[in-house]
């Protein structure tokens, strides 16, 4: 990754596997203050895994990691959770809360035992409140909301922890265009105007490409390339990390890469895959 700011997350030589199987592979990085990084690859290339252990949700098995020059195994869960925060892509809720007592669980980190929330936890919870237009939830059963109202609230709970450190796995994955790009926008201004650290796990490029400053690309458990967006999204990389053929422009209105993937590359060449499923549909008619 390109060099800006002050280093606040790294990685070197993290290795992790599940009976035998590895899932990460010597992932080496580091990420800096008030970048926006974007986590691509196939289903089942380690993604959600390396979020899981730079959390420090899960042990690696061998490498370390560093939280503002830190090692992370030294840190206890609630001086983490001081630090980072997680939108997930799925979430449980053990017991019936109202959707303003589980944004408030985004304060408990940093109140003392049997304490109550103080006035700047409530300001906070406030703002969090007003930028994704939750005013008229509060009040509702969180196990009552539709899966895309309870990806807004979890979202709303970890933006409340204030943390100089956001990670979103495929967080956007239930929402609709009009909350994902809202939802997105507001962390983003997270990033320019506090300098949050937010690093994504995203499913869709173009969506990365919108609103990441930096891509890592992995495959298979590995980093196969990192750094400024407009240099990794490129024909070449998707091609190899994805199997797809693409081509990608620079979008005039956004003046960002935009990828319009073609068909798969395999044995037959993309012209073939869709000629193949053309016919599929066509029956042979033209």
């Amino acid at each position: 990754m390109s060099e800006h700011g002050k280093n606040v997350l790294s990685a070197e030589n993290i290795c992790f596997s599940i009976e035998g199987n590895e899932i990460l592979k010597n992932i080496t990085l580091s990420a800096t203050e008030g970048r926006f990084y974007g986590i691509v690859g196939p289903n089942g290339s380690g993604k959600t895994t390396l979020i899981d252990i730079l959390c420090g949700y899960r042990k690696n098995d061998s490498g370390e990691k560093y939280l503002f020059g830190r090692n992370l195994d030294g840190y206890g869960k609630k001086e983490i959770a001081r630090k980072i925060a997680l939108v997930p892509q799925n979430f449980d809720m053990p017991f019936s809360f109202r959707v303003g007592e589980v944004i408030e669980m985004g304060r408990h980190p940093f109140t003392k035992r049997f304490s109550s929330l103080d006035e700047n936890d409530y300001r906070i919870i406030e703002n969090v409140v007003d930028d994704l237009e939750l005013q008229d939830f509060l009040d509702r059963e969180f196990m009552t909301l539709s899966g895309g109202e309870r990806q807004r609230v979890i979202f709303a709970r970890a933006l409340a922890q204030h943390t100089p450190i956001l990670f979103l796995d495929e967080s956007t994955s239930n929402l609709d265009p009009f909350f994902t790009h809202s939802l997105l926008a507001v962390v983003k201004k997270c990033v320019e105007q506090r300098g949050v650290t937010v690093i994504s796990v995203f499913h869709e490029l173009n969506l990365a490409s919108l609103y990441c400053d930096e891509i890592i690309m992995m495959k298979n458990g590995e980093i196969k390339s990192m750094g400024k967006t407009i240099d990794i999204l490129n024909e070449e990389n998707i091609s190899s990390v994805f199997g797809v053929d693409s081509e990608v422009i620079i979008d005039e209105y956004t003046d960002k890469p935009f990828v319009i993937t073609r068909g798969v590359i395999g044995n037959d060449s993309a012209g073939e895959f869709r000629g193949r499923i053309y016919n599929k549909i066509s029956g042979g008619k033209k």
